[in-house]
């Protein structure tokens, strides 16, 4: 196991400015959420957001990992597990690493690593009821199943899949897949392929732990679309794909007995004419009645309310992420609270959540991490220290 260090990176993180909170009652601590922040850079970083304020501490270094860009949290077990993005581009495999979490101080301790079943594993899901974590290797075009034990060990990957394809834009020359979600009957893994132009579809025997093609084996989206990253619906009647190229959302039913999508909405992001189009991820609400999508080349995300019959979308607003390229957001547990990454900026910004609407405000000025690029989140609600009997 390689020994965690301290990233000197941090030197350059400065104080939060963020909204003034209301004074605690005396005597008690405030709530607090442990921010766990995936990097393009030497590790993953770790910060306190306020719950009642939104105010973000400094990141501090939490984990040395080689391009952590990806993190999935177990908050029952208190597991994070984290890709390692190396072999994108030259042949090499990447890993997927799991670590144990303090619930009270939130400090990682490591737990495992395993091979990810391909190069350049760039997005991770854990599955409770399929007891294993999908990895999309974005550089080799794999999608692994790898078995989790019950102390949050990683096994090494039960099945892998090479997925095949090329589209037209210069980024397509072949399969890079990109997103790996159980679907909620946990029979299904679907895999949104950005160089296939495909959203991949699998069947999962969690006894075995096998992958293999369903019947309807793909959904084409469409040449140089990219689809990148996706999410189901609360009720799971919905798939919804975000695409890197063409920059929008896709709405698709989804039939979980015949293993099927069926397209019903494409929602753009970009005013007509607009052609450099470059998505990032999308988040649900967590009464599943709006939809949240980022926007790398105009810095913005898109808010659109969600029609619980249909599963079509509204835009309900877009707004600055206060930096450049957001590549990873992510509402915080409770739904108050998301925070942006913005990439070139190195930077991370905390908006306050109106759970009625769905709109948001920036709090405060963007928060500096330093050099490490922040590009997804995992968040952890720590358990206050038992006080002394007086």
């Amino acid at each position: 196991m390689r020994k965690s260090l301290p990233l000197t990176a941090l030197a350059a993180c400065a104080a939060v400015v963020c909204a003034a909170a209301p004074p605690s009652p005396r005597g008690s601590a405030p709530r607090e959420t442990m921010v766990y922040i995936g990097t393009q850079g030497a590790g993953i970083l770790s910060a306190r957001l306020d719950d009642d304020s939104g105010k973000l501490s400094p990141p501090a270094a939490a984990a040395q990992v080689t391009r952590p860009t990806w993190l999935a949290l177990d908050p029952a077990r208190k597991l994070l597990f984290t890709v390692s993005e190396v072999g994108n581009y030259d042949g090499q495999n990447g890993e997927v690493l799991s670590y144990a979490v303090d619930p009270q101080s939130g400090a990682l301790r490591p737990l495992s690593r395993a091979a990810s079943g391909g190069g350049g594993p760039t997005h991770l899901s854990w599955a409770s009821r399929a007891g294993a974590v999908f990895v999309a290797n974005f550089g080799s075009g794999d999608v692994a199943a790898l078995p989790v034990s019950a102390d949050g060990r990683l096994a090494q990957p039960s099945s892998v899949q090479r997925e095949t394809g090329s589209g037209p834009n210069p980024k397509q020359k072949s399969a890079h897949a990109h997103a790996a979600t159980l679907d909620p009957s946990g029979r299904y893994v679907l895999v949104c392929d950005m160089g296939a132009d495909k959203i991949f579809v699998y069947r999962y025997d969690r006894k075995s732990g096998a992958l293999s093609p369903a019947p309807t084996p793909f959904l084409f989206t469409g040449p140089g679309t990219g689809p990148r990253n996706a999410l189901f619906s609360n009720d799971g009647r919905f798939y919804y794909a975000i695409t890197e190229h063409a920059a929008d959302v896709r709405v698709l039913r989804w039939d979980a007995r015949a293993g099927r999508l069926t397209p019903v909405q494409t929602a753009p992001l970009d005013p007509p004419g607009f052609t450099d189009h470059s998505a990032s991820v999308i988040a649900l609400s967590e009464d599943g009645r709006f939809l949240y999508a980022g926007n790398r080349t105009r810095s913005v995300l898109t808010v659109f309310a969600i029609d619980r019959a249909t599963g079509k979308l509204a835009p309900v607003q877009e707004v600055s992420t206060g930096g450049l390229r957001p590549r990873g957001f992510a509402l915080a547990p409770g739904g108050r609270w998301l925070l942006a990454g913005n990439q070139d900026s190195q930077t991370v910004a905390v908006f306050a959540v109106d759970r009625a609407t769905g709109r948001l405000t920036q709090r405060g000025a963007p928060v500096p991490v330093g050099t490490e690029k922040p590009v997804s989140f995992a968040f952890l609600p720590l358990t206050p220290p038992k006080q002394p009997l007086r």
